[in-house]
């Protein structure tokens, strides 16, 4: 009996190379370091993106309805661009959130900076009266101040 080979290139994974940052940020980048990933994944986010988009165009053109075969491979080409976006997205999202915790994530991680050291160099009757007043504020309690 004769065996029969089967076709697995339909079904072929295609592996690509996913940033590291996807799944765990390096404890030990520095910001500047993580600054400059962040670039990096910005500027390849970019790229995919394009490349993302110029396929959804093609598949909306005429070709897409003459030729199957053409549609069925370019819908693989957008799935394999959409899942590289995804990862890199994620990638971005860890290292905005890593760097936020440094103290390099915009008025947010500011402000935390910020209490952090007021709790230092503040004696603690001053920084409990200061927090007694945010509090105050932000309940509605000091509207006309």
């Amino acid at each position: 009996m004769e065996e029969q080979a089967t076709d697995t290139t339909r079904f072929r994974r295609v592996v690509y190379e996913r940033p590291l940052e996807a799944d765990k940020v390096d404890p030990g980048l520095s910001l500047e370091q993580l600054g400059e990933r962040r670039a990096k994944i910005s500027r390849l986010i970019s790229e995919i993106a394009e490349s993302f988009d110029s396929i959804r165009g093609q598949l909306e053109s005429d070709r897409a309805l003459e030729d199957p075969e053409w549609a069925r491979r370019a819908t693989g080409a957008q799935r394999y661009f959409s899942r590289q976006l995804q990862d890199h997205q994620r990638a971005l999202g860890n290292l905005n959130r890593r760097a936020a915790q440094l103290g390099g994530g915009g008025k947010q991680a500011d402000r935390k900076l910020f209490i952090r050291h007021a709790r230092k160099i503040l004696p603690p009757e001053t920084y409990n009266a200061i927090w007694a007043k945010v509090e105050a504020e932000l309940s509605g309690a000091e509207r006309a101040a």
